[in-house]
């Protein structure tokens, strides 16, 4: 409920956390040069330097002001081979470029310093997927599912692959994991009839 979330925000008294939170709600709306705003009040604020400098850089990668990202994230170089969360978003920097060589790379160095770092590690997952290696993909979903049983981007591209390997009752079970968590999630239900119907297809030769 992120526009109610900003509503509400927007009227609390002046701190980090409401910048911080108001920040997130109103980039979940879109409205970027707003959450953009709210994170240099953090700043002002005396919020915790990388943390928030981090989600303000995360706000201009989504926003498409990827030269904006860029130097944002040069003021924290000193952070390079020490912050998993700095790796990653020089890597969302790379991804949306289009250098995904160069994201992997990034996103590889994230996982470095934090083994289980979810987020890297759906990136990598993701790019292996559009770059035609089906197979790595799916172990890095599979990792991140061991890790977070609920991650439903993860479970619904695993779900995918299995489901395109012909591997249905694999991908009926991770679609299963959503709905056990989210019962009216609506890809999921529609995605699970589709399994279903794949299961008793019948090809006339």
């Amino acid at each position: 409920k992120y526009r109610e979330a900003v509503d509400k925000l927007s009227g609390g008294r002046e701190s980090v956390t409401k910048f911080v939170f108001l920040g997130r709600a109103l980039r979940a709306c879109r409205r970027y040069e707003e959450a953009i705003e709210a994170f240099e009040m953090a700043l002002k604020q005396k919020g915790d330097l990388l943390k928030v400098t981090l989600e303000k850089a995360e706000t201009q990668t989504q926003a498409g002001k990827l030269d904006d990202a860029k130097k944002t994230l040069k003021t924290l170089s000193n952070f390079e081979n020490v912050s998993a969360s700095y790796h990653y978003q020089q890597g969302r920097v790379q991804e949306a470029m289009g250098c995904y060589t160069a994201a992997e790379e990034q996103y590889k160095a994230a996982l470095g310093l934090e083994p289980r770092n979810c987020a890297a590690m759906f990136r990598l997952a993701y790019l292996s997927d559009l770059l035609g290696s089906d197979e790595q993909a799916i172990e890095y979903y599979k990792q991140i599912t061991a890790e977070s049983p609920v991650y439903i981007s993860a479970l619904m591209n695993l779900a995918v692959l299995y489901e395109d390997a012909g591997d249905y009752d694999k991908a009926s079970k991770c679609v299963q994991m959503v709905l056990n968590s989210y019962p009216n999630h609506a890809k999921a239900i529609l995605f699970k009839k589709d399994i279903e119907s794949a299961k008793t297809m019948v090809y006339d030769d």
